[in-house]
């Protein structure tokens, strides 16, 4: 009796361990809501790109929540460095970025440089209704981006304060620093 029942535990044991290890590695990448708010940024970085297949994600991934005066979350920045191979030819070139989002929607990349239409005062007078619209739209556009800029600058010098232990004032601002590991694990998954 003894002998059948040692010979029984060498392949119980292993079929457990099997279970046990299939179970874990099938088991879903939970995020929570700021991540998956990050993973889906980072899907939607992934549908302009030519190359989705080569993004790689750095370390420095963050959420930064805008609070009104009442505390409550008006608007969200979602805000990552990446790396993506491009093909020239035959040649393979890197470029990296940082992607900010507003609310889950792509604003743009942080380097983009904002720049405004040159003009005179007599030009402008003379321009068609079209031709002041289409300045007013790109102003209107980089007005946004400045101050976009201008948050992603002040929320970086809160997460930086904030990792060399320095006492900041940042009301007005939650900065969440994302697990990149998780992000991509479950871009890994899917």
């Amino acid at each position: 009796m003894k002998k059948q029942f040692k010979g029984l535990v060498t392949p119980v044991f292993v079929v457990l361990l099997m279970i046990a290890v299939l179970l874990t590695g099938c088991a879903d990448t939970k995020l929570n809501e700021d991540e998956e708010l990050a993973y889906n940024s980072v899907e939607q970085l992934k549908k302009m790109l030519k190359n989705p297949d080569h993004l790689s994600l750095y370390d420095e991934f963050y959420v930064f929540k805008h609070l009104d005066e009442n505390n409550h979350n008006d608007y969200t920045y979602t805000f990552f460095k990446y790396r993506v191979e491009k093909l020239y030819g035959d040649e393979v070139m890197t470029a990296t970025g940082q992607a900010i989002f507003k609310d889950g929607e792509y604003i743009m990349d942080y380097g983009e440089e904002i720049v405004n239409p040159k003009y005179t005062a007599a030009e402008y007078r003379e321009y068609s209704e079209a031709k002041k619209e289409e300045i007013g739209e790109i102003l209107k556009e980089n007005k946004i981006k400045a101050k976009v800029k201008l948050d992603i600058a002040i929320c970086e010098m809160i997460a930086d304060a904030d990792s060399l232990n320095m006492i900041v004032d940042n009301s007005g601002w939650e900065v969440v620093e994302i697990d990149v590991e998780k992000i991509n694990k479950k871009m890994s998954d899917n």
